[in-house]
């Protein structure tokens, strides 16, 4: 008796074992560029998604990042770059994924690279002096005035779509040389996201917020990712059960 309930116990145990294998999902190991590490491509373009503090990169995503980077025990670096563009250099084999607060556009899908799911949602804003807030309401008001946005971001897609006849446009690498020109009366409005928005209000209280506006369909931030990497999947659980601590 006890040799034959031993040989039944020892049965249920490896039918439960195969079931577990079976029922439990299943994880791809990453293969990133460098082993244990995530690559990360940075632009510093948009405070406070990502901006140099004393020399140290900081931001909302810089802390996001780490503590995914943390979840799966792995390190993270990041390697700087100019926001145009940035989306592409995951598939170039030159970081894991980009960082940047970049806007899933199918123009801006290549080769190489798929998407994250959203983290982040945002609106379009126009920033002006504040003196000027009774004159300037909307973009309509802007015949003979000068708009500013960093070059191929949402805001440079937003603003010549719905810019007024007679409006003139320029773009920037960076939103801070942007908002200095606004400040220095060169420019009379400049157009970014919400979170960048508030953020320069927030410490240039001269500064005002107009013309907010949804994209259709509304405009969520997503992280670019190098395929190979094999990442996404990850870091789509790790964004749906932590999405509501973005920026907190």
């Amino acid at each position: 008796m006890p040799q034959r309930s031993t040989g039944v116990r020892r049965t249920l145990g490896s039918l439960f074992g195969a079931i577990l294998a079976v029922a439990a999902p299943t994880v791809a190991a990453a293969q990133t560029i460098a082993p244990e590490t995530i690559t990360v491509c940075a632009s510093t373009a948009f405070r406070p998604v990502l901006y140099r503090d004393g020399g140290n990169l900081v931001g909302y995503d810089v802390d996001f990042l780490r503590r995914f980077a943390a979840s799966r025990n792995m390190a993270l670096v990041f390697r700087d770059f100019p926001f145009d563009g940035i989306w592409l250099r995951p598939g170039r084999d030159e970081c894991d994924l980009a960082a940047a607060g970049i806007t899933d556009f199918p123009s801006r899908h290549s080769a190489g690279v798929e998407w994250s799911r959203p983290y982040f949602t945002v609106l379009r804003t126009l920033l002006i002096r504040r003196q000027e807030a009774g004159a300037l309401r909307t973009i309509a008001d802007f015949p003979g005035r000068t708009i500013g946005f960093v070059t191929n971001s949402s805001a440079d897609r937003d603003v010549r779509a719905r810019a007024p006849g007679g409006a003139f446009l320029k773009g920037y690498a960076d939103a801070e040389v942007g908002i200095a020109d606004l400040m220095a009366g060169r420019l009379d409005a400049f157009a970014d996201g919400s979170v960048t928005s508030d953020d320069f209000v927030g410490r240039h209280p001269e500064l005002a917020v107009i013309d907010a506006h949804s994209l259709v369909p509304a405009e969520g931030l997503a992280y670019p990712l190098r395929i190979a990497s094999r990442l996404r999947e990850d870091l789509d659980r790790f964004i749906a059960a932590n999405v509501a601590t973005y920026g907190r």
